[in-house]
């Protein structure tokens, strides 16, 4: 099956959207009871993919990885901003959606962000009632991981490992998403809890308690005060809401190249900012979630 930018060309300059993975021909996964919801799938190059319907909504999951590569609400909203040109050939990490970063985050090891990215899953379970979809990475005789995706009223996603956290090398989990924005550059962050240290290139004296991406690129680490807890973040490009997520973590990374990338069209670093919750498994428990929920209407 041909990249869908190949075939048909991508529904933006820089980005895939929803419509150009369904656009493949799918065929039905699991058979729901009661019918208002549904899962199929779908090859594209060397990837299988699944596409999750639910409340009008539509969620696209690669096996590769366990990522999440794109998400419409009920409302029509792309959420997230998968790169036209990301390649879809198992031999590298696809740039954009939801990437699964474990069991390390960032050069802690090689490969970068952990091996989890860049491996199949097996598919654990499909449930087309709740349009849901439970994938397992392991290494064989060594550690695992189980990562949930659920479709509704909002995309849930939830990354748990498996097993003793204290026991082998220290592990972190990461969710590292991209979210699509108008614009880079005018695009805040808001709801970070008090306290959070944030760097002097990214503070914007009308709002001092929000993260803003400048324009020359951001690569931050901010640690939460007090810990792992549950935040809610607001995420807007002028006076337009981008996303409002929610997610249990210790830390959160905001990302921005501040320019093109090898797998990235001249301007995509404008159409998109990456953001991770981060936790060590040893600090916080097992499961790290994600839920990114529908911006109000009319905005």
């Amino acid at each position: 099956m041909d990249h869908p930018d190949r075939r048909t060309g991508p529904r933006t300059a820089s980005a895939l959207e929803t419509a150009d993975f369904l656009a493949l021909d799918h065929a039905p996964l699991h058979s729901p009871a009661g019918g208002g919801a549904s899962i199929t799938r779908a090859r594209l190059d060397a990837l299988e993919v699944y596409a999750l319907h639910a409340q009008g909504a539509c969620a696209i999951v690669s096996r590769f990885g366990a990522q999440v590569l794109a998400y419409r609400t009920a409302a029509g909203r792309e959420v997230l901003f998968t790169s036209a040109l990301a390649p879809f050939d198992r031999s590298r990490p696809i740039r954009g959606g939801i990437p699964v970063c474990w069991p390390w985050f960032g050069p802690a090891a090689q490969p970068q962000h952990g091996w989890g990215r860049i491996r199949d899953c097996e598919l654990a379970a499909a449930d087309a009632d709740a349009a849901g979809l439970t994938l397992r990475l392991a290494e064989p005789g060594g550690a695992s991981a189980q990562v949930r995706i659920e479709l509704g009223s909002e995309l849930w996603v939830a990354l748990t490992h498996l097993g003793d956290p204290a026991a082998g090398p220290p592990v972190t989990a990461a969710l590292h998403s991209y979210l699509r924005t108008p614009e880079a550059g005018a695009t805040r962050v808001r709801g970070l809890p008090a306290g959070t240290q944030i760097p002097a290139a990214a503070r914007n004296a009308a709002e001092p308690g929000a993260f803003a991406f400048p324009a020359a690129g951001i690569d931050a680490a901010l640690a939460l005060p007090g810990g792992i807890q549950d935040i809610r973040l607001a995420v807007a490009a002028g006076e337009r809401d981008c996303a409002t997520i929610a997610a249990a973590c210790s830390d959160v990374v905001l990302w921005n190249p501040g320019g093109p990338l090898g797998d990235t069209t001249e301007h995509a670093h404008r159409a998109s900012c990456a953001w991770s919750p981060r936790a060590s498994a040893s600090r916080c428990g097992r499961a790290r979630s994600w839920r990114p929920r529908t911006p109000p209407e009319g905005r």
